[in-house]
């Protein structure tokens, strides 16, 4: 179709309004294939921040779960150690003290429940 109008244009002298609105045609598709890839950019550039944002709170979120899982073992590692501890106290107070088995079971039901 356009090779319709340049093939016509040949035929007027340049400076007619058939050129002249050729031109301005053409001139009004380049401003919106302009705007156009603008308006892609700056969708693109939006994505890429909000990516940006999740990236960074995502990573925090990491780093805090990270976190709260060492504390978890910390406190299950001294929860550990504690019942380790007092079963040997135990151990050796049976031992000293010679404690029928029946005691100990009763006394050891109330520590460790």
């Amino acid at each position: 179709m356009l090779f319709r109008y340049f093939s016509l244009s040949q035929r007027f002298r340049s400076g007619s309004s058939f050129t002249v609105h050729v031109v301005q045609i053409l001139m009004a598709l380049k401003k919106a294939y302009a705007d156009i890839i603008l308006n892609t950019e700056k969708e693109a550039a939006k994505r890429i921040m909000v990516s940006e944002r999740k990236v960074v709170r995502l990573e925090y979120e990491l780093k805090v779960a990270k976190e709260d899982a060492v504390q978890m073992l910390m406190r299950v590692k001294q929860m550990m150690d504690c019942k380790v501890w007092v079963k040997g106290v135990l151990k050796f107070w049976i031992m000293i003290s010679g404690v029928e088995l029946d005691e100990f079971q009763t006394f050891k039901y109330y520590i460790f429940r």
